[in-house]
């Protein structure tokens, strides 16, 4: 969900304590069902909701399926400190004990749509083991299932992807093994996703820049974005949820996931950024440098300069130079978050701008935010009154 990592349980929606403790998603904790609601994510009470259905209709499942909710959303530390006030969103993976993706709904399934996911899955599943020697077979089974519910022309936007996989997977065996590429799924996302767009566009008489919000509620529906996630199933079937979700969720919600301090996900990576910025910030203001959205991967940064004063030595090329010459290094927004929470330092807000830098000083809590849309000069002045950066008073 896009709820708040730092502010909501990462929850299980069942009693049942899965052996997943050492696994980098499993929970510290099952939160109990009568725990505070504001610390529970959007979506529990309708999702616990459909899942007591399910089990009412299905008893056995009650002791095969755990049900994890994870809050992946802009923390207060991100959006200057506001709440958000769109509509929230939520996606459903269902995976093996592995973690191997098996289906994919965005938006909150009734009770109905759970058990056709999971009967998805377990066909998935039973394929692997009868195709395991041949991934091309497995992919065509994928892709014609899915395609005998899509209507014609999504048939033919599936067909094109279908087409780039097995191209990657002859090239992976090959070499070996079978690889799942990130680089890859991000451009299958997009190329999907521009028809989508134009397929909603269609279906939902959406037009002006305001239907955006509009659009955002019919996808608590997961009917609304089915053809998209049938479509996209063959890229992702059996691939590791942990490695690729984040490429999804970041295309889709426009920033990648941000991960709450007790999730155990590039832990030991987060935790050295943390103690690195602790431990400089005694001494010397930092500058970090934030890695862009999935959407501006491609951009070129710092970017070329294009007027004469940025050629004589004042674009961002040359302020990034100078940045990285004092106490510097780059991080991910989670990081940042968790960084920006550790030092009690001031939010600040990535939503409409994109964040390129952030500088933090030992004088005080205020976190200072550099946008792609800033002058460069703006940059130059801090850096220039300081040998790092300068100490706001």
């Amino acid at each position: 969900t896009d709820d708040d990592p730092f502010r909501t349980g990462t929850t299980t929606l069942n009693r049942r304590q899965a052996n997943l403790d050492g696994g980098e998603f499993g929970p510290d904790e099952i939160v109990d069902e009568d725990a505070a609601p504001e610390k529970m994510p959007w979506c529990y009470a309708d999702f616990a909701s459909s899942l007591n259905d399910l089990y009412r209709q299905n008893p056995d499942l009650q002791n095969q399926v755990n049900v994890q909710v994870l809050p992946v959303g802009l923390p207060l530390e991100l959006t200057g400190g506001e709440k958000q006030q769109s509509p929230p969103r939520a996606m459903m993976a269902v995976c093996d004990a592995d973690y191997r993706w098996l289906s994919l709904a965005i938006g909150l399934p009734d009770a109905h749509q759970l058990a056709s996911h999971l009967e998805d899955a377990q066909e998935l599943s039973m394929w692997e083991r009868q195709l395991a020697k041949n991934p091309i077979d497995l992919i065509d089974a994928v892709h014609n299932r899915s395609a005998k519910r899509l209507d014609r022309s999504w048939r033919d936007v599936m067909g094109s992807t279908v087409k780039e996989i097995k191209e990657e997977v002859d090239l992976a065996i090959v070499g070996g093994s079978l690889v799942s590429n990130r680089n890859q799924l991000l451009s299958l996302c997009e190329s999907l996703e521009s028809y989508y767009v134009s397929d909603v566009k269609l279906r939902f008489g959406l037009s002006e820049a305001s239907d955006a919000r509009r659009l955002r509620i019919l996808e608590h529906h997961v009917q609304t974005r089915r053809p998209w996630c049938q479509a996209i199933l063959p890229a992702i079937a059996l691939a590791d949820f942990r490695l690729l979700h984040s490429c999804i969720v970041d295309l889709l919600w426009g920033f990648p996931p941000v991960y709450g301090d007790r999730l155990r996900l590039n832990e030991s990576s987060k935790k050295e950024a943390i103690q690195w910025a602790a431990l400089h910030l005694q001494s010397s203001p930092i500058v970090l440098s934030v890695e862009p959205v999935a959407s501006k991967r491609f951009d070129a940064w710092p970017p070329l300069a294009n007027t004469q004063r940025e050629r004589r030595g004042n674009g961002w090329k040359d302020v990034h130079n100078k940045a990285a010459q004092g106490k510097y290094r780059s991080v991910n927004l989670s990081t940042l978050a968790s960084i920006l929470r550790n030092q009690g330092s001031t939010p600040i807000d990535v939503r409409f701008r994109a964040v390129r830098y952030v500088a933090l000083s030992n004088r005080n809590e205020k976190a200072l935010a550099f946008h792609e849309t800033d002058p460069p000069g703006k940059f130059a002045v801090l850096l220039r009154k300081h040998r790092s950066i300068l100490a706001v008073r």
